[in-house]
C-alpha cells in the first residue's frame, strides 16, 4: 500500500488559498507578525467550506528558553469542539526537548530559523488553526502562513482527517512500555516522533533496547514492530554514527553527555491501516526496566469522531529535564551541594547547549 499523500487536493477542482498574520495596522500600513500575552491564544485561519491544508510555516520569538514546548498548535476539523491537532509547535515540525536542530524532511523541517510542515490536511466543512502561548512571556512575534486548497462541491473519497498528539511519561512505569496511541475509529498510521533520556546517567542509552508493537483492531498479533527502539528509526547499534536527516526519518539530537535522544519516522511508503482501532508502544529497556523520561508525536488519519484525548497540552507537564548536577560538574569539574540560583542555572545551561 503506497500513500500518495500529494493526490489529496485532486479530488475536486480545486483553487490554492492563503492566510497569514500580515495584518493592517493604519489605513495603507500593515506588520507581518502578531504578539500573543501570557495565556492567550492567536486563530491563524478559520474558514467554512471543504479543502485541505497544503503547507503550514511559522517561526516564532520570545525570551522563553522554552517557547517552542510552550506555544501548542491547535487545529480543529469540520466544527468540532475539541481538537483534532494538539502539539508543541517546535516538536510537532522539528525536534524535541525545547530545542532547535536545522534539518529538512519531506513532511516537517527546521530550516534557516523557519518551521514548516507539508502533511496534507483535508477537510469537509470548516478548519480552524490556532497558536497557543502557555507560557509567562509573551510571544513578542509569530510569523505564519498557511496555503490550503478549497474545493467545488465538496470532500468526496475522502473520509478521514489528520490528528496529531503530543504526550509525556516522566519517568515511565516500570514493568509497563510506553504508549504512544490509543486510537479508536478507521485510518492509518503515518508517523512518530520520540524523545528520550534515562532518569539516571547510569543507565546510559539501554532504553533503546526495547522494541515497538503496533497492535490494530483489538489483535494480539503484531500488525508492526521492531528489534529495538533505533531499529524502527532505520538505524542499529544505538545510532551508532550519530545524527542525520533522510526523506522520511532521522536522528536530529544524540546527546552523549545527557544520554538523550531526539528522533521521528514517517511512515510515507508504509503506511499502517487500522479499521477499529491501533495501539502503538514501545518498550524503555528490553523489559521495561529503565526508568526514563519520554515524550512523543503521533501522526495518523482517521475518521471521526475520534477517542478524547486521555490529556490536552494545557494540562502536560512540558518541561524538559534539566541536570543541572552534571551542568555545575560540566562547568566546574565538581557537582553543586546547593541550588539556590535557578536563574543563574538556566542562564548555565543556555550557554552550554548553544
Amino acid at each position: 500500500m503506497l500513500l500518495n499523500l500529494f493526490t489529496l487536493p485532486s479530488y475536486k477542482r480545486s483553487y490554492m488559498r492563503y492566510a497569514s498574520t500580515t495584518h493592517s495596522v493604519d489605513e495603507g500600513r500593515w506588520v507581518d507578525w502578531v504578539s500573543i500575552p501570557p495565556g492567550e491564544r492567536y486563530t491563524l485561519l478559520d474558514i467554512d467550506g471543504s479543502g485541505s491544508i497544503a503547507l503550514l510555516w511559522f517561526t516564532v520569538s520570545s525570551r522563553d528558553r522554552y517557547v517552542l514546548r510552550n506555544t501548542i498548535l491547535n487545529i480543529y476539523w469540520d466544527g468540532e469542539s475539541k481538537p483534532s491537532v494538539d502539539v508543541p509547535i517546535g516538536d510537532f515540525v522539528g525536534v524535541g526537548f525545547g530545542e532547535y536542530k536545522h534539518h529538512s524532511s519531506m513532511l516537517t523541517g527546521e530550516t534557516s530559523g523557519g518551521y514548516y510542515c507539508f502533511i496534507p490536511m483535508p477537510f469537509a466543512r470548516s478548519c480552524k488553526i490556532e497558536f497557543v502561548n502557555l507560557s509567562s512571556e509573551p510571544i513578542r512575534s509569530l510569523y505564519a502562513m498557511v496555503g490550503y486548497y478549497v474545493f467545488d462541491g465538496g470532500l468526496d473519497g475522502c473520509d478521514v482527517r489528520f490528528h496529531a498528539k503530543w504526550r509525556r511519561e516522566n519517568p515511565t512505569e516500570n514493568g509497563k512500555p510506553y504508549t504512544i496511541l490509543e486510537a479508536e475509529g478507521s485510518g492509518f498510521y503515518i508517523g512518530t516522533r520520540l524523545d528520550m533520556s534515562p532518569i539516571k546517567k547510569d543507565y546510559g542509552f539501554t532504553y533503546l533496547e526495547g522494541n515497538f508493537e503496533f497492535r490494530v483492531d483489538g489483535s494480539e498479533e503484531l500488525s508492526y514492530g521492531s528489534t529495538g527502539t533505533e531499529d524502527y528509526f532505520l538505524s542499529g547499534w544505538y545510532f551508532l554514527h550519530g545524527v542525520y536527516t533522510a526523506a522520511t526519518h532521522g536522528l536530529l539530537i544524540k546527546d552523549e553527555r545527557r544520554y538523550r535522544i531526539s528522533c521521528f519516522r514517517y511512515h510515507v511508503f508504509d503506511p499502517i491501516p487500522f479499521r477499529r482501532s491501533i495501539s502503538v508502544r514501545v518498550h524503555h529497556g528490553e523489559y521495561d526496566e529503565v526508568p526514563a523520561d519520554y515524550s512523543s508525536i503521533a501522526y495518523w488519519y482517521q475518521s471521526e469522531p475520534h477517542r478524547e484525548f486521555a490529556k490536552p497540552c494545557i494540562e502536560e507537564d512540558r518541561m524538559p529535564r534539566e541536570d543541572f548536577e552534571d551542568i555545575m560538574r560540566a562547568v566546574y569539574g565538581r557537582p553543586s551541594i546547593v541550588y539556590e540560583h535557578l536563574k543563574h542555572l538556566e542562564k548555565t545551561a543556555q550557554r552550554i547547549d548553544s
